[in-house]
């Protein structure tokens, strides 16, 4: 009998620690359970906000699809009028075009005078312009040979005769492009030039020259004018000037010398004419690759320009 107690007792206590063990596998279990019921509900909720916002974006593309096929049915339409417009547009080519050919043989004809004349107005208004040109470029160069100011017609002188041309030559030969420069009449014209010793003045017979060479002067177009200056050297030893065109009035010129003697035994000098005393005198220096190369004298006569003296005497004079 108090083994059957024992072994109830026993009994009672083993299910009792099972049943304890139970409740806590229960517990965890219950845990695990509301754990999982918390994160299916978060990703519930994550699902939930994807899938608005797939409605949304359903719906905006729903909405675009409705403006776009609007506006397909705007574009048809617009293009079903292009095209019924161009329809007529075609017509009324057409019918112009059917106008135009419809145009009599008389009408062609004038057309073809009409041209014809003009062709001959055209051609008649090349030769006047062409005549107009040619002298607008002799008065231009009247203009400038008859210039009162020295500024102006140095310049043209050059580019007439010195400028890339024999110089000597047209002195030489008294060349008409060269003399029109000259007022023989009243002023003269000279050379100085030294054929031996002294430096003298010829004023006919090629102006002192036995003969001439085929010297071309250089282009002087891009040298440099210097008003009222002349060179430093350039004569015997070479300038410590710019090369360039120096000019500047003087009032007395180049003294004449004879080739004959004086009683003294020097050689006789002539006085400058006095009618050159009153009017207006310019010496150029033309100075190239630091040398002067020609100098010249002018004098005003008349409102007018001229050509006085050529200066090619060296320096052993």
């Amino acid at each position: 009998m108090k083994k059957t107690i024992l072994f109830i007792l026993s009994f009672a206590v083993v299910n009792f620690s099972f049943a304890q063990n139970k409740k806590k596998q229960i517990k965890l279990l219950n845990n695990r359970l509301d754990s999982l019921q918390i994160a299916s509900q978060n990703e519930y909720s994550i699902r939930n906000n994807e899938i608005d916002k797939l409605a949304r974006a359903t719906k905006d593309l729903e909405i675009q699809k409705v403006n776009l096929q609007n506006n397909a049915v705007v574009l048809n339409a617009t293009i079903s009028d292009l095209k019924q417009n161009n329809l007529l547009l075609k017509d009324s080519l057409n019918n112009s075009l059917n106008d135009l050919i419809k145009l009599d043989s008389t009408y062609k004809s004038s057309l073809q005078k009409m041209f014809e004349s003009n062709a001959k107005l055209d051609s008649n208004n090349k030769v006047l312009l062409q005549r107009m040109a040619a002298l607008n470029a002799q008065l231009d160069s009247k203009n400038k040979i008859n210039s009162p100011e020295f500024e102006s017609f140095l310049p043209y002188f050059l580019s007439q005769t010195f400028s890339g041309m024999n110089f000597d030559s047209l002195v030489y030969f008294s060349s008409p492009i060269i003399t029109q420069f000259i007022e023989s009449n009243y002023i003269g014209f000279g050379r100085f030039w030294n054929n031996g010793a002294t430096c003298n003045l010829f004023v006919d017979d090629h102006f002192g020259s036995p003969y001439f060479d085929n010297e071309i002067q250089p282009n002087t177009a891009s040298l440099k004018y210097f008003s009222n200056k002349v060179p430093k050297d350039g004569f015997c030893e070479e300038a410590t000037t710019p090369d360039g065109i120096y000019y500047k009035q003087v009032f007395e010129l180049p003294q004449i010398v004879t080739a004959d003697m004086d009683s003294d035994g020097s050689f006789k000098k002539i006085p400058t004419p006095g009618k050159y005393n009153n009017l207006k005198k310019m010496v150029v220096n033309i100075q190239y690759d630091k040398w002067i190369i020609k100098i010249l004298y002018f004098i005003q006569y008349n409102s007018k320009w001229y050509l006085l003296y050529i200066d090619d005497c060296d320096c052993s004079a």
